[in-house]
């Protein structure tokens, strides 16, 4: 699967069909797309690879273990999935599903007894080989990789899908050497695209002349999440008070390029519902909603405490923000540096929660569910993401209702609902949606996703075969 601006599209499959309980997917694949050693790509590899995928339980392992059950391949382009339960998203999820050449898998499967590690009948699964080597059919192979240092790959001429006129041959992913390093090196000419940078940094880049900020939205997002347990938070009420209470505009001010948020699904995100209500900063709101609960008597005595991520410096402005917006309502504000891992340990018992935590949760596939399910059921309770500790059977059922919709408008129809549901709730404070900014020698690159013309598939922003360098063009500026 691949996603467009459409939708999602068959990529190594022709076309697929689901049955009417939503529990067998069976998908016709191309013929004739080549692994990287040149042997043909059939289901047998497919099957192979959502065996191992599942069994080495790693990586996004965590999307499909609960629904996919069996994956056998009927034929050498037959493919077919047998789900525990209906998964209307299988689609979308499947664009983090890698298929891997087994025949090379197998060839490289190390021993244990070499310090490699073990998942049973095959052993490590190449995972060991893999670490520094490829499998697949991409457009690109590996060439060389240096662990913590780069990574070199060379354009796969046996590709099955468009390679641009002028996309490079060779690519070298290296790992940062540092900020002022990157700077010297684009006003140099010797990066093309550069990772993300603090924010002074990609404002004086964009002051050489051929350079531009590329701003791309994968669907993170700055929230305030709410825990709805601890007092004075667990009146909705209270939650809503501080909603209105809040100012949106200097929130997404403090991130490049960011937009006001929208809801809790980024409006980049597929299911994301374009109607809904939304939180804007009112002071008569605030303080009708305030005089509505039951705090309204007390609340100066409570202290919200809010935490923010000690390794995102900007997450304390927001934090400030927050506290200086409440001043207004005469609610006492504490603000905490926390340590990521303090952050999980706090959140994983509802007592230890803070009132409030900021953190930039991020979806994995492309749809609403993504996100939703691991904020709000209450399954996710207790995980660093489920911190509101929403425990809503309601809820609960909505989202399990919408994830077995197998039929896309239903299953986004739904979707609204249940983010029309969580506003009245006032779960979190969202604050905006916050794209990665990536500076590029726009004068002699050509990156669509960069321009917004191709849609970002979650983090992989850099899909080479699309992107066009101009050695010629390069030449003018030096």
């Amino acid at each position: 699967m691949h996603p467009t601006a459409e939708g999602i599209e068959p990529w190594l499959a022709d076309n697929w069909t689901v049955s009417t309980d939503g529990l067998t997917w069976t998908f016709k694949l191309k013929q004739g797309v080549k692994f990287h050693d040149g042997s043909e790509l059939k289901a047998e590899d497919v099957a192979f690879s959502m065996d191992r995928l599942l069994t080495i339980g790693q990586g996004y392992a965590f999307e499909f273990l609960p629904y996919i059950n069996k994956t056998t391949a009927l034929d050498d382009y037959t493919v077919e999935f047998k789900l525990n339960k209906s998964w209307g998203p299988m689609l979308n999820a499947l664009t983090l599903f890698f298929v891997v050449n087994k025949d090379v898998v197998m060839a490289h499967i190390a021993d244990p007894s070499a310090g490699a590690p073990s998942y049973g009948e095959f052993k490590d699964y190449a995972t060991t080989w893999l670490a520094t080597h490829d499998a697949g059919s991409g457009p690109y192979k590996v060439k060389s990789f240096i662990t913590e240092a780069s990574l070199t790959m060379e354009v796969f001429t046996d590709y099955f899908e468009e390679i641009l006129p002028n996309a490079p041959e060779e690519v070298i992913f290296s790992a940062s050497p540092g900020a002022a390093t990157v700077k010297t090196m684009m006003a140099k000419r010797e990066l093309e695209i550069a990772g993300e940078l603090p924010r002074e940094v990609n404002e004086y880049l964009e002051t050489i002349t051929g350079i531009k900020a590329g701003k791309i939205f994968f669907g993170d997002q700055v929230t305030l999440s709410i825990n709805t347990r601890r007092p004075p938070t667990d009146d909705v009420h209270f939650r809503r008070a501080m909603a209105y209470a809040f100012n949106y505009t200097a929130g997404a001010q403090i991130f490049a390029g960011a937009v006001q948020s929208k809801g809790p699904v980024s409006q980049e995100i597929p299911g994301h519902d374009p109607n809904i209500f939304v939180y804007d900063m009112n002071l008569a709101k605030a303080q009708e909603e305030l005089q509505q609960s039951k705090y309204a008597s007390n609340y100066t005595e409570y202290e919200v405490e809010v935490a923010w991520c000690a390794e995102v410096a900007d997450e304390e402005k927001v934090s400030i923000l927050f506290a200086n917006c409440m001043q207004q309502l005469g609610i006492n504000v504490k603000v905490t540096k926390v340590p990521w891992l303090s952050m999980i340990e706090l959140a994983a018992i509802q007592e230890s929660t803070p009132n409030m935590m900021c953190f930039l949760p991020c979806t994995t596939y492309g749809e609403a569910a993504s996100i939703l399910n691991v904020k709000f059921h209450s399954e996710a309770a207790g995980s660093c993401y489920g911190c509101s500790w929403l425990l809503n059977d309601t809820i609960d059922q909505m989202l399990e209702d919408a994830l077995s919709t197998v039929d896309q408008d239903e299953r986004f129809a739904k979707y609204a609902n249940i983010q029309a549901e969580l506003q009245q709730l006032c779960t979190e404070i969202n604050v905006c949606d916050m794209p990665m900014i990536q500076c590029y020698q726009d004068h002699y690159v050509d990156w669509p996703t960069a321009e917004g013309q191709a849609p970002p598939d979650l983090c992989y922003n850099i899909e080479c075969r699309l992107i066009q360098v101009y050695p010629e063009k390069r030449q003018e500026l030096l």
